[in-house]
């Protein structure tokens, strides 16, 4: 074999070799690629704004929803849109609730880290409403990233676990004064009779 034919061979070895390692490394750069799109897409998941839906019952009154940033981004241009079947359901009972639940679809607002903010459905009388339709809409909000997250909301409040309310440490003050009052006017009234 002369020198020319072994030269050619090993020319032709080292070209295929090259190209193998352009193909490898193009593959190897093509996996880094997705793996940091991927890594991107679990940060700014990780990293954003996420509200958070809670039914509340306050002053063993009122009943209502608050919407609760646990997310790491403030969350602006909130908007709430509750259906028009919940509305209609409260309309007689709770009228000044609708209007103010009606308000709120054309409001948008902001929810910090953390914060929250509340509105409420109506009173006591929703226990007793027998035409009450599930509380249902959409609520739509961006961040920082300028994503846009659009967030179903379905509260079937029928359905809901019972609301159980204890008296805190205000209430039981004024329950003692309640009966030290009546304790005192059953006193005068039978000191009265003597």
């Amino acid at each position: 074999m002369n020198v020319e034919a072994g030269l050619f061979i090993m020319t032709g070895i080292y070209t295929i070799a090259t190209i193998l390692i352009c193909f490898f490394t193009h593959r190897s750069t093509q996996a880094v690629r997705e793996q940091v799109s991927e890594m991107k897409r679990q940060y700014d998941n990780e990293n954003r704004a996420y509200i958070e839906v809670e039914v509340i019952y306050e002053q063993r009154a009122f009943y209502g929803l608050r919407l609760v940033n646990h997310g790491k981004r403030t969350a602006t241009n909130v908007k709430v849109k509750i259906d028009h079947d919940f509305l209609d359901s409260i309309a007689i009972a709770e009228i000044e609730f609708r209007s103010h639940i009606q308000k709120l679809r054309s409001q948008t607002f902001i929810i910090g880290v953390g914060q929250s903010y509340k509105f409420y459905l109506g009173s006591n009388k929703l226990r007793d409403n027998t035409h009450l339709m599930p509380v249902s809409g959409t609520i739509s909000y961006t961040d920082a990233t300028a994503k846009d997250y659009n967030q179903p909301l379905y509260i079937d409040l029928k359905s809901y676990a019972t609301f159980y309310s204890i008296n805190n440490e205000m209430d039981d003050i004024l329950e003692a004064l309640k009966n030290i009052e009546k304790a005192i006017v059953a006193r005068n009234s039978k000191e009265d009779e003597y």
